[in-house]
């Protein structure tokens, strides 16, 4: 992993193999900074809620602009607005949510 302007972004290969087709078409985006929607939800609790917490530090850049819970309240989803300056920030991104506890899918 390495650093730009403060986000920290995976290394070659595994960007090029799991998420070569996203950035293909986040290339092909014509003007940057871009307002990027990123929705994650997951299961109700403690482990979650500091997970996103964490990931909302590591982007400050990212807002939420959406919650809501699941009519039985176990399951929660955010949706955050992100403006990225480049690429690698969205993918930044994605890495970065695969690491939230108790995390059922990502969007």
């Amino acid at each position: 992993m390495y650093n730009i302007n403060g986000v920290i972004v995976a290394n070659e290969k595994i960007r090029h193999l799991r998420y070569e087709p996203l950035r293909r078409r986040l290339n092909e985006i014509p003007y940057w900074p871009h307002r990027y929607l990123h929705k994650v939800i997951g299961k109700s609790g403690e482990l979650f809620e500091k997970s996103i917490a964490d990931l909302e530090v590591k982007f400050p850049n990212m807002k939420r602009t959406q919650f809501g819970k699941s009519r039985n309240g176990t399951y929660i989803s955010i949706t955050f607005e992100l403006q990225a300056d480049h690429v690698d920030e969205i993918i930044s991104l994605w890495l970065a949510s695969e690491e939230i506890e108790d995390c059922v899918k990502i969007l």
